[in-house]
């Protein structure tokens, strides 16, 4: 009689750890509760102000603007502090998603499972992240830009999980949803997730998967969608206005003029946050990630070092350095890990010492 043949293993997914992104998400969220600093009275009007008028703002989506109205007028408690609220909420998301995609989306777990050195080393890129400076003070802060940095990376991680599987269903209706939400989000998450999201469309509809002809239908209604959001307040959206938002023409107009010495600020401004050590160890780590993981780093990184050298120190130029500061957590990662190896059975110890001088050396420098 022959012998029955093991079931084929299926390959994990988000959902099959879903409790333990929600957990990180929720410590990341009571970490910078606890550890944010006071509202500072304009910064939070300011906030307040932006939500109740709506329109094409600077780092604004629709997202947040749905979700900030409703903050504003709840009965309960203060307003502005609700507000921060929201911002410490979508910046616990984003180290929740950024999480996962160093857990799932590089050779961290070459055998299928993260071992102890490859979790310390995850964890040592994913804090250097949640510590960098425009980070924290994005998600502590009253204003939009958390927001509008959780909306640019959706269609990034979600585009570069569809590039690798092209006929899963699920993941590219959503890729599509995320793009269109980026027509009603700051011009930093069009930027940087229109491109990969077409990118990954086309090679689908290519191999003719059976949501790509089904998936622009989706995007418009997406779009629609969160311009809907935007125009909802007391500023009015023109036609020519939303033309250029849409068309990306500002960025495109900065582009032009953006010289050599803005994009060396820009990179030394990175290496402030992240700290030289960790770009070193992140240069390490990009010799152990696969292919598709370095152009899905590389993209990001260098996208939005461009954005923050093109629009300044306005809210689309800080996504942008969020950007690539979340994009430089995946390769330090990764770094952290190759170093810890080569020390054997002390690979845990060694892994977890270079992670905490990793986090805590651009903290010391400012």
């Amino acid at each position: 009689m022959p012998a029955a043949r093991a079931p084929a293993r299926r390959a994990a997914e988000w959902r099959d750890h879903f409790g333990v992104w929600f957990v990180l998400g929720a410590l990341a969220a009571l970490a910078y509760a606890a550890s944010a600093p006071p509202l500072a009275p304009v910064a939070a009007d300011s906030a307040r102000e932006q939500a109740l008028r709506g329109g094409l703002q600077p780092g604004v989506s629709a997202l947040w603007l749905v979700l900030a109205r409703i903050a504003v007028g709840f009965p309960l408690g203060d307003p502005l502090a609700h507000l921060r609220a929201l911002s410490i909420a979508a910046g616990a998301g984003l180290v929740a998603i950024w999480s996962w995609r160093s857990a799932t989306d590089s050779r961290l777990a070459a055998a299928g499972a993260l071992t102890p050195v490859e979790i310390v080393g995850a964890a040592a890129g994913v804090l250097t992240l949640a510590v960098s400076r425009s980070f924290f003070q994005s998600a502590t802060t009253a204003g939009p830009v958390a927001a509008g940095a959780l909306v640019a990376v959706a269609p990034l991680v979600l585009a570069e999980r569809v590039w690798r599987s092209p006929s899963d269903r699920r993941l590219g209706l959503a890729l599509a949803a995320a793009a269109g939400a980026c027509a009603g989000a700051p011009l930093a998450a069009a930027a940087l997730g229109w491109p990969v999201a077409t990118l990954a469309w086309a090679r689908a509809f290519r191999l003719r998967a059976r949501w790509a002809p089904a998936a622009p239908m989706v995007f418009g209604l997406a779009a629609i969608a969160s311009i809907i959001g935007l125009a909802r307040g007391s500023a009015t959206i023109g036609a020519g206005e939303l033309g250029r938002h849409l068309f990306l023409v500002p960025v495109w107009r900065a582009g032009a003029s953006l010289r050599a010495a803005d994009l060396a600020r820009a990179a030394a401004e990175l290496a402030d946050q992240v700290g030289v050590l960790g770009l070193l160890v992140a240069v390490a780590g990009m010799l152990r990630l696969s292919t598709g993981a370095r152009i899905g780093t590389l993209w990001p990184l260098l996208a939005g070092l461009g954005l923050r050298a093109a629009l300044g120190s306005d809210a689309d130029g800080t996504i942008g350095i969020v950007i690539a500061a979340a994009a430089v957590a995946l390769p330090l990662g990764a770094g952290t890990v190759r170093l810890a190896q080569r020390l054997g059975r002390a690979a845990v110890p060694a892994a977890a010492a270079i992670g905490v001088i990793v986090v805590v050396w651009p903290l010391l420098a400012r």
